[in-house]
């Protein structure tokens, strides 16, 4: 699923530290709306954060972090 949104090089550049991470891939462990995981769910949010603050000029790289980093409270 991820290989969609890790071919965008600069979206993949921008959390490529987030999804190293070794807690962050523990995500991969725990189920998000039924069909996906934690981490694959929050790879496809912080990419559309990105694209949308990309079209609207706004601190795209920041919006990528943001919501790939809010769904670590869950862990």
């Amino acid at each position: 699923m991820n290989e969609k949104y890790f071919s965008d090089k600069e979206f993949y550049s921008i959390i490529e530290v987030l999804v190293n991470n070794k807690t962050v891939q523990e995500m991969k462990n725990y189920r998000h709306h039924f069909e996906t995981t934690c981490f694959d769910h929050c790879v496809c949010v912080s990419f559309y954060a990105y694209k949308w603050a990309k079209k609207w000029h706004a601190d795209y790289k920041s919006a990528a972090r943001a919501r790939y980093a809010s769904r670590l409270v869950f862990i």
